[in-house]
């Protein structure tokens, strides 16, 4: 399917490279690096570091009702707060635009995307477990039968994604 496409793929790289004008403003490495979100990006990566560390210890390594996990996912929840006040308020060019969630149709979008993911990648990470402990297969067996849902999810997402 992939060889179908490639002579009109060089048709449009030829003629992106001819006729694709940019205007762009040229400026120093260091006016860009100043126009980055540093204090956002720090919250939102602490934040959801923050969050996922107790989401894996629950359960496995501590209780959830213990400290070790409810500290660090209530700070982590309120890092996240915090990134959403300052992406509104307080950041001059935000890392993520909450302009974007305030439509209807792209929030719910969003949302099927993200529900869409959880689906995918709990199916991929619950599945070998499935059939090796439900089944009774080997990991080589395993990793097989997983076959039609790890070879059929790139190409459907590059059909359907144009």
């Amino acid at each position: 399917m992939f060889w179908i496409n490639l002579p009109f793929i060089g048709v449009g790289g030829v003629m992106i490279t001819l006729f694709l004008k940019l205007n762009f403003k040229t400026s120093s490495l260091w006016a860009k690096l100043r126009r980055v979100d540093w204090v956002g990006m720090v919250l939102f990566l602490g934040s959801t570091t923050g969050f996922l560390i107790p989401i894996t210890w629950g359960g496995v390594q501590y209780a959830w009702d213990s400290w070790r996990t409810l500290v660090p996912l209530l700070v982590s929840v309120a890092g996240l707060i915090s990134f959403v006040i300052h992406q509104e308020y307080i950041a001059p060019e935000p890392l993520i635009r909450m302009s974007v969630f305030k439509t209807r149709t792209s929030a719910i979008t969003f949302l099927g995307t993200v529900i869409h993911g959880i689906m995918l990648w709990s199916s991929l990470y619950y599945l070998p477990l499935y059939y090796e402990a439900v089944k009774g297969m080997t990991p080589i067996m395993a990793g097989v039968a997983l076959f039609p849902n790890t070879f059929t999810v790139a190409p459907a997402a590059g059909v359907s994604g144009p």
